[in-house]
């Protein structure tokens, strides 16, 4: 019987079969691969574990069809993986969607909703890897703590519905790997996902439509070149999803990725899109906040960003808007650090149809004095730039190079906030024509206020003494 300990009194435990019922042992030296497997089994997946070290040296099998739902709980117990693969492999049937119509018998009977509650798994070999997703639906990973694994959580092949919720995801290698996965509808709500080195979340391949990334607190995923939220779109694409509230930084000086997107070359810019990165704090990785490449359908919205040499990259892509967001030092550090901003720049390379409005960028040092300036676009075509407030940039303010067909308009423009080596306000330069630059302040810097090179481009109702 289950002892009437504080740790099993929830009722929802009363159910499940206690593993040391089946000769687990729980000391952390003791192989319990077996005593777990047989508990699995003779529970319908159904068990429990005390408080505990609980070593494991193979992989633990989880068999919806055959053995039924799953339900693993812990209360203060380690699942410690000695071996390589999954501790825990989780496994159905599902080949359908998320309509009702498509679930077999199967799955609505013996399958769904298979629960990972309240454990902790800590991977104690190079391979080791926490828990494995395998068509799945509505599975629930939630108070669960995988740390020291090559991968945290790893989807693979097919699943719907997956929610993943308060859980601490550690020191892996990479946190969540969506793994060339067909996975619609996830909600990844309310962890903490720090310290892994190749990613974060990491969405690589497969089809993946509505993705959820909400509230999450996401630092230091970067020391292995990953970046706290990475998606590689491959030829099914990756579309419909947010990544909203969260806490996304590290470490100045560490290099990496807060963000990074990337569509599929071959078929660029059409794989990935229809997503809103919208009311995060993202800061603090060397070489950009947000890098987007390869493109389309993309909002950034409503942010606060800082620390990094580009702010926000968008390359080779389309229809991307980057509004309303606030590119600021912390003045608590800058108190230490008179001569060092934050604040790089927005970099449009290879873009088209796209908006830059309503942001914000004090003491900005993107460029060089020979070229470049706090928004900077090159080899691009009917960009909008529009309403934004740029103080204190080193260089200059706007930079268009080779831009065609593209509007500045509205925008601020001005030296200060401790900075006096502005050059230019909005400069034109190499290929640029047919743009149209009106209804801007710009207070002279060192420089010209606005310069164009184009007999085609008009300047227009601009304010600049």
């Amino acid at each position: 019987m289950i002892e009437d300990r504080d740790e099993v009194r929830d009722p929802a435990v009363h159910h499940a079969i206690d593993v040391r019922q089946f000769g687990a042992v729980g000391d952390g030296a003791a192989d319990d691969t077996e005593a777990i497997q047989r508990s699995l089994r003779a529970s319908g997946n159904s068990i429990f574990f005390p408080r505990g070290d609980y070593r494991i040296t193979r992989s633990l099998h989880v068999d919806l069809a055959e053995h039924g739902r799953a339900a693993i709980r812990g209360a203060g117990a380690t699942l410690v993986h000695s071996g390589s693969g999954p501790a825990l492999h989780i496994r159905g049937s599902h080949q359908g969607t998320s309509d009702p119509a498509s679930v077999s018998v199967t799955t609505h009977e013996r399958e769904i909703t298979p629960l990972i509650d309240g454990m902790d798994v800590l991977g104690d070999h190079p391979e080791a890897d926490g828990i494995r997703l395998e068509m799945n639906l509505k599975s629930v990973i939630s108070r669960t703590t995988l740390r020291g694994c090559r991968y945290g959580i790893h989807a693979v092949r097919r699943n719907r519905d997956l929610i993943i919720d308060a859980c601490h995801i550690y020191n892996n290698s990479i946190g969540i790997y969506l793994d060339d996965v067909d996975l619609h509808q996830i909600n990844i709500v309310g962890n903490h996902i720090s310290h892994n080195a190749a990613g974060g979340i990491k969405v690589a391949g497969g089809a993946i439509r509505n993705i959820q990334v909400t509230g999450n607190d996401i630092e230091y995923n970067h020391k292995e070149g990953g970046s706290d939220i990475w998606f590689i779109a491959g030829e099914r694409a990756i579309r419909e999803g947010a990544i909203v509230g969260n806490t996304i930084q590290a470490l100045s000086g560490s290099g990496g990725v807060n963000i990074r997107i990337e569509g599929f070359a071959d078929k660029t810019p059409d794989k990935i899109g229809h997503l809103s990165i919208t009311g995060n704090h993202i800061a603090n990785q060397s070489d950009a906040n947000i890098f987007i490449r390869h493109s389309r359908g993309i909002g950034i919205h409503g942010n606060t960003i800082k620390g990094a040499a580009r702010n926000v990259v968008i390359e080779d892509s389309r229809a991307v808007a980057c509004s309303e967001n606030v590119f600021d030092d912390n003045p608590d550090y800058r108190a230490h650090q008179e001569n060092i901003s934050h604040v790089g720049s927005i970099l449009l390379r290879r873009a088209h149809y796209c908006n830059v409005q309503g942001n914000i960028l004090t003491r900005p040092f993107g460029g060089s004095q020979e070229r470049g300036g706090a928004i900077e676009a090159y080899s691009g075509s009917f960009l909008n730039i529009s309403g934004c407030t740029i103080v204190g940039p080193r260089w200059r303010g706007v930079w268009l190079e080779d831009v065609q067909d593209s509007i500045v308009t509205g925008c601020i423009i001005a030296p200060g906030e401790g900075v006096d080596s502005m050059l230019e306000g909005i400069a034109e330069s190499g290929g640029s024509e047919r743009n149209l630059i009106t209804g801007n302040r710009v207070r002279p810097g060192q420089g010209d206020a606005i310069r164009l090179v184009s007999d085609t481009s008009v300047e227009q109702g601009n304010l600049t003494e």
